[in-house]
């Protein structure tokens, strides 16, 4: 299996948790700049599916950076 038919194997085995996440998102509107619950269960998600979250960045408390792999 290449790269892209792995990467799209786990995409799809993803989506109901990816869906389930973007209605929550669209359930709790929040200011621009002010996104805290959003911001807070993106990095929640993508920490659960092994990437290396760090938040806070550039000084918006609400940026995220997510890295994966080397």
């Amino acid at each position: 299996m290449n790269g892209k038919d792995a990467a799209r194997e786990k995409i799809e085995r993803s989506r109901a948790p990816l869906i389930d996440l973007s209605h929550r998102i669209h359930a709790h509107p929040e200011l621009g700049f002010a996104e805290e619950q959003a911001c807070g269960w993106l990095c929640e998600a993508l920490d659960g599916a092994g990437f290396k979250v760090e938040r806070g960045i550039c000084g918006l408390p609400t940026a995220f950076s997510a890295r994966v792999g080397g």
